[in-house]
């Protein structure tokens, strides 16, 4: 098998995984090649800027009208393909609902240097978010302003003096005294 030594991500959270205070290794090119296909699946091409022909083609090729599940697969295999070691790709399990337009790539077995290597890429970093509930503004109470007086004049007349309009031309202050 090829030898591809990567830092080791963790699974759930996609950090970098430390023991005992050093930076982990992937145990396995299987492993390594899974991360591998997870940064160039996460990543859409031609956004990231050090490579712009690094990532998978969603919105050239698999986000446009009429895209069947047959040719997303081809697109993943070709993207699997791109990898170094990767020599073919045995069987590849996905789901595709044309209804919510979603596509899961669930399980790949690609041939590494003549080893089937399983690769299960659906990774558990999904990521929900849900908005906070509004607050009622009937329970709340706002004050508008809780300035005093002397600050409000305090800050017009610190206003005043860094806005200050200059008298017309001929009399003399001290900005055309100095130009």
């Amino acid at each position: 098998m090829a030898n591809y030594m990567d830092l080791l991500l963790d699974e759930n959270t996609g950090d970098l995984s430390i023991i005992d205070g050093d930076f982990a290794l992937t145990p396995n090119s299987g492993t390594s090649l899974r991360q591998r296909l997870e940064v160039r699946f996460s990543t859409w091409k031609g956004e990231w800027a050090y490579n712009q022909a690094f990532g998978t083609p969603y919105r050239q090729r698999l986000l446009i009208a009429g895209v069947t599940k047959d040719q997303a697969d081809a697109e993943f295999i070709a993207q699997i393909n791109l990898e170094d070691d990767v020599t073919a790709v045995k069987n590849i399990s996905s789901s595709f609902d044309p209804v919510t337009r979603s596509y899961v790539l669930n399980r790949v077995e690609a041939y590494v240097d003549n080893v089937v290597v399983d690769l299960s890429l659906a990774t558990p970093r999904i990521t929900e978010y849900s908005y906070p509930a509004p607050i009622d503004v009937a329970d709340e109470t706002f004050n508008v302003c809780e300035l005093d007086q002397g600050f409000i004049d305090d800050s017009n007349r610190l206003y005043k003096f860094l806005n200050i309009d200059l008298p017309p031309l001929g009399e003399s202050t001290w900005w055309n005294l100095w130009s």
